[in-house]
Formats: C-alpha cells, sequence, structure tokens
C-alpha cells in the first residue's frame, strides 16, 4: 500500500479542531485522523462538511474507544459524530480487551459487512499482537499506527509488520517538536532547503510509512504537506536513520503488553 500523509488530531477540540482540519483539506490533505476518546469527532466532521470536498475524496480514520464503550457502541457514535455513513479505517486503540482480539475482529468485520467501515487495524499493536492481527484476518488489508519518528527504535515491529503485510500509520512523526533540536537534521534542511519537518516527513514517506503530524499552526499545516517536490538520498537516509539510537519515547504503554 502507499503511504500517505494525513492530519492528526490528538487533543485539538472545539474551533481549534474545526479550523486545523478545514485548513488541511484545503490544503490538500485526504487523510483525517481522530479517535473516539479525542472528543473531537463531531468538530472534524463539522470541519469536512464545511469544506465541501467529497466524503469519497476524504479518508477518515478513527479509532474504537477500548475502555468504557462497547465496540458497536463506539462505532456508532463515531459515526453519529462525524455525520458519516461510513469511516474508511477504524483501529483498535490500545490493546485493552474486554473480551479478546478474536471477539474485537469478528464484530469490526461485520462493521465492514455493513459497508460501515471500510478497513480494519490497529494500534499500539506489538509483533505478537500483529502476527495474531493477521491470522485472524488471512486476506484483510490491515493498518497498526505505532509512534514512530527519527528517535526511536522500530525496527524489530516494522520488519514483522512488513512480513504480515500491515501497513504502518507513525503518530508523533514528529516527536512533539523534539525534530526542530537537531542539528543532523538542522543540516539536511539547509542543504534541501526545506524545513525539519518536512525533511522528517519525507523520510518517513520514502521509508513507505505513513504519517498522521498533528498541528494546529495553520502555517505549519499548509508547510508540512509540501514533501512531494523532492526527494532524500540514500546516503541522507542513512543519517536520519541513526537517530534511532537517541531511544526517545513520547507516549507511555497503558497496556498490558510489550511495545516490540
Amino acid at each position: 500500500m502507499k503511504s500517505f500523509l494525513g492530519l492528526g488530531t490528538w487533543n485539538l477540540r472545539g474551533e481549534q479542531c474545526e479550523n486545523s482540519v478545514f485548513k488541511a483539506l484545503k490544503s490538500g490533505y485526504k487523510v483525517i485522523d481522530t479517535a473516539s476518546i479525542y472528543d473531537n469527532e463531531i468538530n472534524v466532521g463539522r470541519a469536512i462538511r464545511k469544506s465541501s470536498i467529497k466524503r469519497s475524496e476524504i479518508t477518515i480514520i478513527s479509532k474504537i474507544s477500548t475502555f468504557d464503550l462497547s465496540i458497536e457502541d463506539s462505532i456508532n457514535k463515531s459515526l453519529e459524530d462525524l455525520d458519516t455513513s461510513y469511516i474508511d479505517i477504524m483501529l483498535i486503540h490500545w490493546p485493552i480487551f474486554k473480551t479478546n482480539l478474536e471477539d474485537y475482529v469478528d464484530r469490526l468485520i461485520n462493521f465492514k459487512k455493513n459497508n460501515k467501515i471500510k478497513y480494519i487495524g490497529a494500534s499500539n499493536f506489538n509483533s505478537y499482537l500483529i502476527k495474531k492481527f493477521r491470522n485472524l484476518c488471512k486476506s484483510e488489508d490491515l493498518f497498526n499506527q505505532i509512534e514512530y519518528h527519527p528517535y526511536i527504535n522500530q525496527d524489530k515491529l516494522l520488519k514483522n509488520m512488513k512480513i504480515n503485510r500491515i501497513h504502518p500509520i507513525a503518530y508523533c512523526p514528529l516527536s512533539r517538536g523534539i525534530v526542530n533540536k537537531d542539528k543532523s537534521l538542522k543540516n539536511l534542511s539547509k542543504k534541501y532547503n526545506k524545513t525539519i519537518s518536512q525533511i522528517t516527513l519525507r523520510w518517513l514517506y520514502q521509508k513507505g510509512i505513513s504519517s498522521v503530524p498533528k498541528s494546529s499552526n495553520l502555517i505549519n499545516i499548509e508547510s508540512n504537506m509540501n514533501i512531494f517536490d523532492f526527494s532524500i538520498s540514500s546516503d541522507d537516509i542513512k543519517i536520519i536513520n541513526e537517530l534511532k539510537y537517541k531511544n526517545i519515547r513520547n507516549v507511555k504503554n497503558i497496556s498490558k503488553y510489550k511495545w516490540d
């Protein structure tokens, strides 16, 4: 599957969320990432309608709540809040199961059969879980959204995702702004005459990894989309790859499963 660039909306709410999503769509974004627990799907839906862009031209990624609501209630609430008849990619937000993974998959596939979901996937699944996930969904196109940026070593997980034909989506792709302080990335920014964010997002794109950077800065939202008019050399890709040994992780693991 070809990698894509979308807008993340974690921690964006109200008018700020609506303005960010609207700006993104008008800047050429085709993918918007949200979740039940973000408490902003109503705002995302409003921005999509306000944009006047055909629903079929927009990919919505959402995630079911694995904490309080049932699977059915969570998905139906997302559909209602987004004011849409279907969600393009529905992910299991965390591997925290009230029952078990098999049950979750069965219920998701049932929504897919009823044309309320196009694709299913997971978020924060490790190597063990993605293998199990693939065995339960042998013919499905699957996704796994994980924290991924230059400062984290996800080699083992990415290798296993490739083996199991599961497409990676990176959240926190800019390591919550930490990339902007990096000397190596600053040098590459000057070399390519691109922002550090553009360098980082292009690096991900060339590695075949989709990303959903979050921003409420309207200038940055537009700037982040401008990564398709240049390429990073293989030698410079290696320079960025080496930053993984800094081993920075921004999101705390709240499940019982180890990260990789």
